[in-house]
């Protein structure tokens, strides 16, 4: 017998000791070489265009429009608000759709703010960056001619800030933004925001002769209140804001729109988006 260190090892015991070792060692290099592996494997990352380091002494142009739409499921003629937002991407505009839900199982606290601020009182009503109001819808057709010249007047308006968004994704399925802001021209700004908002597509849902629903404003991030963006500098201004998306949503369907919106005016100042299919695919 064989005394060590005061545990007594039997030929028996030894070999069961050592057996028990060498399947710990291998357990051991397979949890190292798992972590080398993750460590090597590129991150799901996407971003949007740089912004010039020079200083951006004139306005510039508009890298998306955004359209809210007050809706819900119950409203007999929101479908063809729907149909029209829908065209309007379909037709390769440079759109951010943001539909805010209201009295059905698709309300949220962001989406309600969004309503109230703009006093909506009446479903649908589309605002194109804020300021250009376009009320109404219609039952079974699209009213994509009704949106169309409100999107362009949106898009032919100087922006006021560039945003540049890098999004990682994290093993966690939460999404790591960098967000630049530059100010762009010397005009009055008002009080600017940052806002983070997060919508879905594709949601199947039956309501009012249609079969699903897009653009779903799922929250904003951090919340709904937004983040103050100083309005003297002309420096860039770097905000990091992790979006978590709920397990249940698809995220291959799914936006996530960023937008700066002076909120004295609600006029939206600039505004940008990532796809989250652009991750997902990676």
């Amino acid at each position: 017998m064989i005394q060590w260190y005061n545990y007594s090892i039997t030929f028996s015991n030894f070999k069961k000791y050592t057996m028990k070792k060498i399947t710990l060692n291998l357990l051991f290099v397979a949890l190292i070489a798992l972590f080398i592996a993750s460590c090597d494997k590129d991150e799901a990352v996407t971003e949007t265009p740089e912004i010039p380091e020079e200083p951006l002494t004139e306005k510039v142009e508009r890298q998306y429009v955004l359209l809210e739409i007050a809706t819900g499921t119950w409203c007999v003629n929101c479908p063809g608000a729907a149909m029209g937002a829908d065209d309007l991407h379909k037709n390769g505009k440079k759109i951010a759709v943001l539909e805010n839900h209201n009295g059905d199982d698709y309300v949220n606290d962001a989406g309600t703010v969004r309503i109230q601020i703009y006093g909506i009182t009446g479903l649908p009503t589309a605002m194109f960056d804020g300021t250009i109001e376009s009320p109404g819808g219609n039952t079974t057709e699209s009213i994509y001619s009704s949106y169309l010249p409100k999107y362009e007047e949106a898009l032919a308006a100087d922006a006021d800030f560039r945003i540049n968004t890098k999004a990682v994704k994290t093993n966690a399925g939460a999404y790591d933004l960098t967000i630049k802001v530059k100010r762009a021209g010397n005009d009055s700004i008002g009080t600017p925001y940052l806002f983070v908002a997060y919508t879905e597509s594709h949601i199947a849902e039956e309501w009012v002769f249609q079969t699903e629903l897009n653009f779903v404003n799922r929250g904003f991030y951090p919340d709904f209140m937004g983040t103050q963006v100083d309005n003297e500098t002309t420096e860039e201004q770097v905000f990091n804001i992790t979006v978590t998306p709920d397990s249940s949503w698809k995220q291959e369907n799914s936006e996530i729109i960023i937008f700066v919106q002076n909120m004295e005016t609600y006029k939206v100042l600039q505004t940008d988006l990532i796809e989250l299919s652009e991750l997902e695919s990676q």
